[in-house]
């Protein structure tokens, strides 16, 4: 991957997409504001083939297939860049778990991945990302009030 400074500068973790059609308004509506910004590039933001599986297995687990998959198609059309699981990811991946055990396996894969791209910053709903050294993670809200804080 061309790491250049068009790398996309966040990375879209599974949570964002999952608040952005359920639960608490106060974080749906900002996860939707993320998400269109980043289909009409007003931020440079990428997923994962990861994060488009974790969703669907999310709600084939409580046996809402349907939704799942079509936010998972959704997704795929608003973002440009959904970057695959490359094998020198897989193997950062299981670099970090070694050693950070407190960090799932998902969790891993989705650092290793922004990583790989050249992404800097995970949005993120989840805390422990911040307890990753090398990390930035920053939660839907905090870019959400900087997007609208920019909007004209």
């Amino acid at each position: 991957m061309n790491r250049s400074d068009r790398a996309p500068a966040y990375f879209i973790d599974t949570n964002v997409f999952v608040y952005s059609i359920g639960g608490d308004e106060s974080f749906r509506i900002p996860c939707q504001q993320i998400i269109v910004a980043a289909a009409d590039e007003s931020i440079r933001a990428a997923t994962s083939t990861e994060v488009l599986q974790e969703i669907v297995h999310r709600y084939k687990a409580i046996r809402r297939d349907h939704l799942g998959i079509d936010l998972a198609r959704q997704v795929m059309r608003a973002f440009r860049i959904v970057l695959p699981v490359h094998p020198e990811a897989v193997s950062a991946m299981l670099d970090l778990v070694e050693r950070h055990p407190q960090l799932s396996a998902r969790d891993a894969l989705h650092i290793a991945v922004a990583r790989w791209a050249g992404i800097e910053t995970i949005v993120t709903a989840d805390r422990h990302f911040q307890d990753i050294p090398g990390v930035a993670a920053m939660h839907p809200l905090e870019l959400a009030a900087q997007l609208s804080a920019e909007a004209p």
